[in-house]
């Protein structure tokens, strides 16, 4: 978990939030957040 905080703020900075429409950002993140809640998902039920 602690890794996958770092991948996301590191994303946050990479991203060129200042290109981006703020709908965009959202959609953006609602995106990587459904990603890694489907990541969450799959893990738990391969254990």
């Amino acid at each position: 978990l602690e890794k996958r905080k770092t991948t996301l703020s590191e994303l946050s900075q990479t991203l060129p939030n200042h290109e981006l429409d703020p709908r965009d950002m959202m959609r953006l993140w609602k995106a990587l957040f459904k990603a890694l809640w489907w990541t969450d998902k799959w893990e738990n039920q391969a254990e």
